[in-house]
């Protein structure tokens, strides 16, 4: 009887210490996975606030914020929190509080001014990035696939929002130097460009809403 229970005693041992690494690779990947998505879903809330706020101001400037754009962003606007300037987050958000035709008509005056060009003032594309995304995306395997999808997506419409502010950038370069017919083809083609840099900002706001809430919460998968 002792034997066998030495027997079921070693069989037991043998078991647990096979098993516990397991255990501990398991808790130490799950709180990898919620540190990583934790981290991704505050880099990409802040990232998500500043498109927006690009993207008002570019839309204002050319007169073309419209009511459809304004359903993308306000919700932005209305649940980003800045906890380092609590006084600027309630400003913006009683600035979109205001009804739509109200807000649109203050947006496009507060951004009418015109350099010696003709062109908005302050509305120069900068390009953006999301370091933690491009450092970690080896240990996308961490997360469940639809995440992996979803960050995927927003990583590739980064790089395409990258890629029409760089050709941007080039056509308001030249405004400077072109003259006659060249510099009409060339006022042309910027606004075109200008136009499409808007619609890859907002297929970037898209993708990113897709992995988070207007909050800034991580969303869950649909069902």
């Amino acid at each position: 009887m002792e034997t066998f229970k030495d027997f079921l005693l070693l069989v037991f041992g043998w078991g647990l210490g096979t098993v516990s690494p397991l255990i501990e690779r398991f808790f130490v990947r799950r709180r990898r996975r919620n540190e990583l998505l934790a981290g991704l879903a505050y880099e990409c809330n802040e990232l998500r606030f500043t498109l927006a706020n690009a993207l008002v101001t570019s839309n204002a400037s050319l007169g073309t914020l419209d009511q459809p754009t304004l359903a993308l962003l306000r919700p932005i606007f209305l649940e980003y929190s800045d906890v380092l300037n609590r006084e600027a987050t309630q400003i913006t958000k009683q600035v979109f509080s205001k009804p739509d035709q109200e807000l649109i008509r203050g947006l496009i005056a507060a951004n009418a001014k015109r350099d010696a060009f003709g062109r908005p003032l302050g509305k120069y594309p900068m390009p953006y990035s999301l370091p933690l995304l491009d450092s970690h995306i080896g240990e996308l395997d961490l997360l469940p696939l639809f995440q992996q999808r979803t960050l995927l997506r927003i990583e590739a419409e980064l790089r395409l929002f990258n890629e029409q502010v760089s050709y941007t950038r080039e056509l308001n370069a030249r405004t400077y130097t072109l003259t006659g017919e060249n510099h009409v083809l060339n006022a042309s083609n910027l606004a075109g460009a200008e136009k499409n840099l808007g619609t890859r900002t907002e297929l970037l706001i898209k993708a990113i809403n897709r992995f988070i809430e207007k909050d800034g919460a991580i969303r869950e998968p649909d069902n």
